[in-house]
């Protein structure tokens, strides 16, 4: 369950603009990179009103983690990403790597006045960019 707890903590730099609830079930934008994928990501948690509109952006191991906390936890598990999305403030995509199965993108924001840095690693399944993994620390 690390990787779901560290999504968790990754979307408090969420800061996107608002997006309709259909975007989470759109098709994504045709070459839709890996730094745009993110940024749909965001914009659909700042808006969801369901668990549901955001689990389509998790990668298929992410979704298992989840389907297995108990149901208490899942309950909650929106309003704990919407809370710490709401966190950090000026989020910042600082480079876009090409991986053997995906992308890793790194970031930056600020937690209050405190530096962050963050990456963020993404797969592709069946051709669509999925959220692997993502974590935050302070900037040295």
């Amino acid at each position: 369950m690390p990787a779901l707890v560290a999504l968790l903590l990754a979307t408090v730099v969420s800061v996107g603009t608002a997006a309709p609830q259909s975007t989470a079930s759109a098709p994504a934008p045709k070459n839709e990179t890996a730094t745009e994928f993110y940024q749909r990501f965001r914009a659909v948690v700042d808006k969801a009103k369901s668990i549901d509109e955001v689990k389509p952006f998790w990668s298929t191991e992410l979704i298992s983690q989840f389907n297995t906390m108990p149901p208490a936890e899942q309950a909650t598990t929106l309003d704990r990403v919407k809370q710490i999305e709401s966190h950090f403030t000026g989020l910042k995509v600082v480079k876009e790597t090409s991986t053997g199965s995906g992308a890793h993108i790194a970031l930056e924001a600020f937690d209050e006045k405190t530096p962050m840095i963050g990456t963020v690693d993404l797969v592709k399944e069946q051709g669509a960019w999925k959220i692997e993994s993502a974590e935050w620390r302070p900037k040295d």
